[in-house]
């Protein structure tokens, strides 16, 4: 049984899993909730909800973090969302990074919370994961790959209008170094 259970259930279960070697899962041990860990050596780095949400090696976002944190030194991102937005752990909780608006916000403490908690609220997935926006672009965009995210352009920082009709699969690194300098 999965930690996750929830998750699974409201998303489906995990799709395009990239396998998480021993050596990967040890490099993150007493830096990430065992329970991480756990899910990443039953399934590996996925995506769920058609890209909705993708779970992701924390190697990937250590040079991002720092354009957008104060203090990354102890953060580690597990999971981004089709816009780019990060959810990361920093030894002692979980905190959603909005890539909009810059805005970092405390999340449970426990990482099963996050995910069967905070990642199943409706209200949650509609208002910050913006999951209406996501289903809008969806038939129009297809699906972003595990290197893509769906991106406003021009960028809501920039006088962009928040509108489905308004984004494009853009590359992830890039969009997300554009987005940090606003």
């Amino acid at each position: 049984m999965s930690s996750f259970e929830e998750f699974e259930q409201k998303h489906g279960k995990p799709e395009l899993c990239e396998k998480v070697s021993p050596q990967q899962r040890q490099a993150f041990a007493g830096k990430l909730p065992e329970v991480l860990l756990d899910a990443w050596s039953a399934s590996g780095w996925c995506r769920y909800a058609g890209g909705l949400f993708w779970t992701v090696n924390p190697s990937e976002y250590e040079d991002i973090l720092p354009d957008w944190l104060k203090e990354p030194e102890h953060a580690y991102v597990y999971l981004r969302t089709a816009f780019g937005s990060m959810i990361f752990w920093d030894g002692r909780s979980n905190y959603f990074l909005d890539v909009h608006d810059k805005g970092v916000s405390r999340l449970f403490t426990e990482v099963e919370d996050v995910f069967n908690g905070t990642l199943c609220d409706d209200d949650y997935l509609d208002d910050v994961i913006l999951r209406p926006t996501f289903r809008e672009a969806l038939p129009r965009l297809g699906q972003p790959a595990k290197d893509e995210c769906y991106g406003f352009l021009p960028p809501l920082g920039m006088d962009g209008e928040f509108s489905a009709d308004n984004l494009e699969r853009v590359k992830l690194r890039e969009h997300l170094a554009i987005l940090a300098q606003l």
